[in-house]
């Protein structure tokens, strides 16, 4: 910014002012750098709501997951078994079915946990396909993989 000296009458004095403002090329340079920034910017706010849908639907699928081992649990055990997302909402072990962040609307009815008995461990496997508002499968995940950060990628295609 550059000072402009200029003199003014007062009364019939003549009295130096100092005035401020911005040059037109000091301006232009502004606007330039604001652009600059928004083009960084724009697309790692798009990779950031990404990435928290993404997490959203992974907490999702554990939330069902969850559900689903407090219903083999209340419910006699079994070597295997799909248990659909209706299913667990029915019998109270979900209030409603968890929300597409995608989508804003709940999931399909598709959307189920298979359960598999391992002899040999003793353990209870959960794999779970998570189906959007839409019919479209967004994925299938083991819950080893979705606690460990380690699950597929979400489809969106």
């Amino acid at each position: 910014m550059e000072a402009v000296m200029t003199r003014k009458s007062v009364l019939g004095k003549n009295v130096l002012r100092n005035e401020k403002g911005l040059t037109l090329l000091e301006l232009l340079a502004v606007i330039v750098i604001l652009g600059i920034i928004a083009a960084i910017a724009i697309p790692s706010i798009g990779g950031i709501i990404k990435n928290s849908k993404d997490k959203a639907h992974y907490a999702n699928a554990q939330l069902i997951i969850d559900s689903t081992r407090l219903y083999t649990t209340n419910t006699s055990p079994m070597k295997t078994e799909t248990v659909p997302i209706s299913d667990l909402v029915s019998q109270g072990y979900l209030d409603v079915k968890p929300t597409d962040p995608d989508s804003k609307a709940q999931y399909d009815d598709a959307t189920s946990v298979s359960v598999n008995y391992d002899d040999a461990t003793g353990k209870y496997d959960y794999t779970i396909t998570l189906v959007s508002s839409s019919a479209k499968t967004l994925g299938t995940w083991k819950e080893d993989d979705l606690k460990s950060g380690k699950a597929a990628a979400i489809n969106r295609k």
